[in-house]
């Protein structure tokens, strides 16, 4: 039996593919996510198996994130932008896949704002005093971080000068009528307003010019006539008071010698909130001070004081009386002299003085030089060492200042200088 044997023999076929993707590679209808081999059989033409192989390396891409907070514009990476947004920027990774960085980005604006002001003299802005007209800025910090600018367009106008008192009667016994007032002429004014502090008094003829009349009723109570010059431009002048006196009506204001004092007489008709007098006394006729304090007696009164040191040569008095309620009025000025006894002579110089005041006393009995202010207080004593003297005076405040020369024997000579 002859058996006879045709044979054939296909063989199954293979191939083998190497690939580098990023983050995913699709083959033959699969997605591959991770590196690996992966082989896919089909019949091949024979009707074998063929055998395919994929060598697989999945490489992936690589993100960042960045949040910023910026002021009207941040550049990042070659870009500047000035909007808030969230913004991308891609690169090849190391591997050669997309590296893509996220930028979250706010932008706040600066802010700013123009203000335009019109002052008289000066104007002080946000803590700067300014006195000339010009655009003046003021940088700070908003709300958001960033910068706020303010700009001040400033218009700086001149502020009149202050009127001078020309005719002011001081004190007046209550009713009267036809009281004149007048101050100087102010440059740039266009006219003068005119008012009373207290009540009871009207401004009878002259308003809005210098000179006034004014008629005051029984009654009137204390106060100032007062006045400011007026600009077209607004910028007024500070206010001249002409103190009156009308609480308390004096009879009679007197001064006699009594030996080597001073008697101070007055005498009231009428107090009407009256809370005391000050005796006041001066060298000049322009620096007073309180020498008493006398309690007013609210009603009709004879008062009194006695000076027991009056200054030698001429001296000056008059007296304020003070309402209980603060104000105040003060009365004519009434002179008397006292020949001096004193066997020396003060010469003092410069006058008024700045740095160095002099002091020559003519008697080497002299023992001590006492410098004292308007309200009697101390500021510098010192013995005499010659009869040539010189006193630092630059760090005393402007203002009148008295020199007391004291001898051996205990009398004394005043003399007044003004520090400037």
């Amino acid at each position: 039996s002859v058996a006879t044997l045709i044979l054939t023999i296909n063989n199954a076929t293979t191939s083998s593919t190497t690939q580098t993707a990023c983050n995913s590679y699709t083959w033959n209808g699969s997605t591959y996510t991770t590196s690996g081999t992966y082989t896919f059989t089909t019949p091949n033409s024979v009707g074998c198996d063929s055998v395919a192989t994929l060598i697989l390396t999945i490489n992936n891409a690589t993100t960042s994130s960045t949040t910023q907070t910026a002021c009207n514009s941040y550049t990042w990476n070659g870009s500047t932008f000035t909007t808030s947004g969230t913004y991308t920027f891609t690169t090849p990774n190391s591997v050669g896949c997309d590296s893509i960085a996220t930028l979250i980005l706010t932008i706040n604006n600066a802010t700013s704002s123009n203000t335009s002001q019109t002052a008289c003299g000066s104007y002080t802005w946000n803590g700067t005093t300014y006195t000339t007209t010009g655009q003046y800025y003021f940088v700070s910090t908003n709300a958001s971080g960033c910068t706020n600018t303010d700009t001040l367009n400033l218009t700086i106008n001149t502020k009149l000068a202050i009127p001078n008192p020309i005719i002011n009667p001081g004190t007046i016994t209550i009713p009267a009528t036809g009281i004149a007032f007048s101050c100087s002429t102010v440059s740039g004014a266009t006219s003068y307003q005119w008012n009373y502090s207290g009540v009871g008094c009207t401004i009878a003829t002259g308003q809005g010019t210098e000179s006034i009349t004014a008629d005051f009723s029984s009654t009137a109570t204390l106060g100032f006539i007062q006045v400011v010059a007026v600009s077209t431009i607004g910028c007024n002048s500070d206010t001249l008071n002409f103190p009156i006196i009308l609480p308390v009506t004096f009879n009679n204001f007197t001064l006699s010698k009594v030996n080597k004092t001073a008697l101070v007489k007055w005498s009231t008709a009428t107090e009407i909130n009256s809370k005391n007098f000050e005796v006041q006394r001066s060298i000049d006729g322009r620096s007073f001070v309180t020498i008493s304090t006398v309690a007013a007696k609210g009603a009709a009164s004879e008062y009194s004081f006695v000076d027991e040191k009056p200054f030698a040569g001429v001296n000056y008095y008059r007296l304020k009386q003070v309402d209980n309620d603060g104000k105040f009025a003060i009365s004519a000025i009434k002179t008397i002299k006292f020949d001096t006894d004193v066997k020396f002579v003060i010469n003092i110089y410069p006058n008024p003085a700045s740095e160095i005041l002099n002091v020559k006393v003519s008697n080497a009995d002299a023992k001590q030089i006492r410098i004292f202010n308007s309200l009697g207080k101390t500021v510098y004593t010192t013995n005499v060492v010659s009869t040539n003297n010189q006193i630092l005076v630059s760090k005393l405040t402007t203002g009148a200042y008295f020199v007391e020369i004291t001898m051996i024997d205990g009398s004394k000579q005043v003399e007044q200088f003004i520090k400037n």
